[in-house]
């Protein structure tokens, strides 16, 4: 199954790079062309106080994005949240899903346009930011909390944690919109 991170920017490029790294199949969205050219060229070079890794990926704009896709994990920001949409809602899979690792609260938004049984809510709990085309800090660790937005413990929810633990630490929730609300207000 490939994994599309929609949104290759601070935390879509981070998340991609480190399940690319995993050995998983990532394919990065973004809409910034020289972002795009320079991740193809030379990988995507992620900076911490660690050092620096340079991991190489595969990354397309959205024109080039084709149908059937089974997972993807959202990280435009929150203003860019419709438009992603009109170019995923035609090609998300009958069972595919998408995951909100966005700030804001996108959930609802996601689920009126593919519905919420296609929608997963997360709350990203840790910082980075875009540097350059090709380039983005890793300013330091924290959590992912996923949830469905109905509260169940599904099978899909446990299998993004066990996938989304080698990005960061994933926690499972019965409230989701809980969390995302929390971290709204609190900003």
């Amino acid at each position: 199954m490939t994994i599309t991170v929609y949104g290759a920017g601070a935390i879509g490029g981070i998340t991609g790079a480190r399940l690319t790294q995993a050995g998983h199949d990532v394919l990065l969205v973004d809409k910034a062309e020289d972002h795009v050219a320079a991740m193809n060229a030379g990988g995507l070079t992620i900076e911490s106080r660690e050092g620096a890794v340079t991991i190489p990926v595969r990354a397309i704009t959205p024109g080039a994005l084709g149908a059937g896709l089974e997972l993807v994990l959202l990280a435009v920001k929150s203003q860019d949240t419709p438009a992603a949409l009109e170019v995923l809602k035609t090609r998300l899979a009958a069972d595919g899903a998408i995951v909100s690792l966005q700030n804001g609260l996108n959930e609802e938004v996601i689920a009126g346009v593919v519905g919420a049984h296609r929608t997963v809510g997360c709350l990203v709990n840790w910082a980075a930011d875009w540097q350059a085309p090709g380039r983005i800090l890793h300013g330091g660790a924290g959590a992912l909390v996923l949830g469905e937005l109905d509260g169940r413990r599904s099978d899909r929810v446990q299998r993004l944690a066990k996938l989304l633990d080698v990005v960061s630490p994933t926690r499972i929730t019965d409230n989701i919109l809980g969390y995302t609300w929390a971290k709204h207000v609190y900003g």
